[in-house]
């Protein structure tokens, strides 16, 4: 009941601003009609599910001079990679190593793997500092991976034994030639979610902690991820 009535209110408060969203999509499709010669004198143009994207963009592109393709040149994917791991060490006090690929066993080439420890003090070498788990990256698709974004824990903390989790994602290669593989807006922040993920995995510690990754609800399961985007 209480779920309800709080959908009803969000509805209502919702509702006017997502009328006026949707009549400048269906504005900016009706414009798009009657350039092509496809526009009918037969009522109101009808805005289809699978119009939404295309039109938004067209929207934001016009209206506000976002170039979705203009942004990616900002986000290419290595330096991505880099710089939300060097916000997710300071924010979180840790240190990742790449180990060396002939160093671990993985299952494909392109499979990467990383060492986590406490941030060691600065007088001591990084790799003096406590060890808190493995995470492997693997990002690229590939024919018969999985198709969507996710992570997977492969190995659970148990005594002496840390974690070992893996972020599997499908974002652009960089080229045969050596052109940079570059992301969407989105892309960057569905990297920033899912390595928010694996932090909270390795991060979680006790078995009598109920926001434990593997052990919070499943309504809360989202939400350190989801702060984490904004970072």
């Amino acid at each position: 009941e209480a779920v309800t009535d709080f959908l009803g209110r969000v509805k209502d408060l919702a509702q006017s601003g997502a009328k006026a969203d949707l009549d400048e999509l269906r504005a900016a499709k009706q414009a798009h009609l009657e350039e092509r010669g496809e526009a009918t004198a037969a009522g109101p143009v009808v805005l289809e599910a699978w119009d939404s994207s295309y039109y938004t963009n067209v929207v934001l592109k016009r209206d506000h001079g976002v170039d979705h393709e203009a942004v990616r040149e900002y986000f290419p994917l290595d330096h991505v990679v880099a710089t939300t791991m060097d916000i997710y060490m300071e924010l979180l006090g840790l240190h990742f190593e790449e180990l060396p690929a002939g160093a671990f066993s993985r299952w494909h080439p392109e499979v990467r793997l990383f060492v986590v420890r406490e941030a060691a003090e600065p007088s001591q070498p990084a790799s003096s500092g406590a060890r808190v788990g493995h995470f492997y990256l693997d990002l690229h698709p590939r024919e018969g991976k999985y198709g969507h974004a996710a992570i997977f824990h492969l190995l659970k903390r148990k005594g002496e034994q840390t974690p070992v989790d893996c972020m599997m994602c499908n974002l652009p290669a960089p080229s045969k030639d050596g052109t940079p593989a570059l992301l969407r807006h989105s892309d960057v922040v569905t990297f920033f979610h899912e390595f928010g993920h694996i932090m909270h995995g390795l991060c979680s510690e006790g078995d009598g902690n109920s926001t434990r990754l593997a052990k919070c609800p499943r309504d809360f399961v989202e939400a350190p991820s989801q702060m984490l985007e904004n970072w």
